[in-house]
């Protein structure tokens, strides 16, 4: 039987953590489409194994949570900024 904190070595953690340190905007999108992928495939495995695991599916739900926030300042940070200095007269 898994540690309650066990799951932390677990690769959706890693790459969750990746998305939410990660500070280029161009790389932003992709890591959280990784981030999110592996979390999916983690809920499904977890279906599979024995125990209801409830430290990990509590940290999967933060982490579902957590990624429409970091999608939406990747969205922010795409759009140009308009400033009289960009603006073509």
């Amino acid at each position: 039987m898994k540690g309650v904190e066990e799951y932390q070595q677990e690769e959706w953690v890693s790459l969750y953590q990746a998305a939410v340190a990660e500070f280029e905007q161009a790389k932003m999108p992709e890591r959280i489409e990784a981030a999110h992928e592996e979390i999916i495939a983690r809920m499904e495995k977890l279906q599979t194994l024995p125990g209801l695991h409830p430290q990990e599916r509590q940290a999967i739900e933060d982490a579902l949570f957590g990624l429409p926030s970091l999608e939406r300042l990747a969205a922010v940070h795409k759009q140009p900024i308009n400033s009289p200095l960009t603006a073509d007269h």
